[in-house]
């Protein structure tokens, strides 16, 4: 058995997974073969998944953004956390407290489930992950 903690997946990841065009895709496919290889849990939302297919719709065709969804919900080693009430609060809460960071209400709600959930690594190419203080992958050469 795996004893490996979960990894949350940001919406990045999983645009750079299927649009070969994007510039993650080469980081998105890398990483995301050392999880599956490492046989980790992956934790992601319904605003995460919805936020990556809006984010796909002018890139991929809807056929491709429904295989998508198919992987992630048929995968026994992918969790998706619906946003309920209390998250939805407890991420506003973020949103106000972040007003020096240019987070979104999806980044809140990503924030507040990892919390929930103890997970503290994040799958993401998005910088605010780091900056309220998560850990990030995959390691960037940030300038």
């Amino acid at each position: 058995m795996n004893d490996r903690p979960p990894i949350f997946v940001d919406t990045g990841p999983w645009i750079g997974l299927m649009d070969p065009r994007d510039q993650w895709r080469n980081d998105a496919e890398r990483e995301m073969a050392t999880l599956n290889q490492q046989g980790r849990i992956l934790v992601t939302t319904n605003w995460v998944l919805a936020e990556a297919y809006t984010g796909l719709v002018d890139r991929i065709s809807r056929a491709a953004i429904a295989r998508l969804r198919a992987m992630v919900y048929e995968s026994s080693l992918i969790k998706v956390v619906r946003i309920d009430e209390f998250i939805e609060i407890a991420a506003w809460r973020k949103f106000l407290r972040y007003d020096d960071k240019d987070v979104s209400m999806t980044d809140c709600t990503s924030f507040a489930v990892m919390e929930q959930f103890g997970l503290n690594m994040a799958f993401t190419f998005d910088e605010h992950f780091r900056q309220v203080g998560f850990l990030a992958l995959p390691q960037i050469d940030q300038e």
